[in-house]
């Protein structure tokens, strides 16, 4: 779990807060939770919790998207830049299409990798066992409009989108010049570089 996350669910519940360290999986952030109610409410029907997120659209799809989307820059031959958000359960990326859509926010969805398919996470391969759905946000006015009224709640994806916004209507050489400024490519996406230029 990205640690700005963790965090940001950890200000909202009571909880105990630590770092998991297991050899057979790559280190991560978590935050456990301890309530009756909570687990009862999260023991309810997918179609319930729906139907509930639905009454909170946007804090809803924040963390949503701060678990599992994350933004999409490209900028190499063309500057441009989009939202996306994975999941193996169709009707879950549904209901958030249906709550941007509700939000005023278009949307796609596609199927990604098919089970069986062979996938690369983390430079390690594996075989996908689901079927897995992507939703991508990729007109310009959706993507503004997805940053003022939903965002992230991490701090490293909404800097990143929001540096991203400001250079979307420059020259594409010009937006990616001063995009490579700051942040360079790596397999799992663009990371920041720090003060000196160099990685971190």
């Amino acid at each position: 779990m990205d640690k700005g996350f963790a965090e940001t669910f950890l200000n909202g519940v009571n909880s105990t807060f630590g770092f998991e360290r297991d050899t057979s999986r790559v280190n991560r952030w978590y935050v456990e939770a301890s309530n009756k109610e909570l687990f009862m409410f999260l023991n309810k029907s997918i179609d319930k919790l729906i139907e509930t997120a639905g009454n909170y659209p946007a804090d809803f799809l924040r963390g949503f998207f701060d678990s599992e989307g994350y933004p999409i820059i490209e900028a190499k031959n063309r500057f441009r830049v989009m939202v996306g958000v994975a999941n193996s359960n169709l009707e879950t990326i549904g209901a958030v299409k249906d709550m941007l859509a509700q939000l005023g926010i278009s949307s796609t969805i596609r199927r990604s990798n098919l089970i069986g398919q062979e996938v690369v996470i983390r430079g390690i391969k594996y075989t996908s066992n689901v079927d897995m759905y992507t939703l991508t946000v990729s007109r310009k006015a959706d993507v503004k409009r997805f940053a003022e009224l939903v965002g992230f709640s991490s701090s490293t994806k909404m800097k990143k989108l929001q540096f991203a916004i400001q250079l979307m209507d420059l020259p594409d050489d010009k937006a990616i010049s001063k995009w490579h400024r700051l942040y360079y490519k790596t397999p799992r996406g663009y990371k920041l570089k720090n003060s000196t230029g160099k990685s971190f």
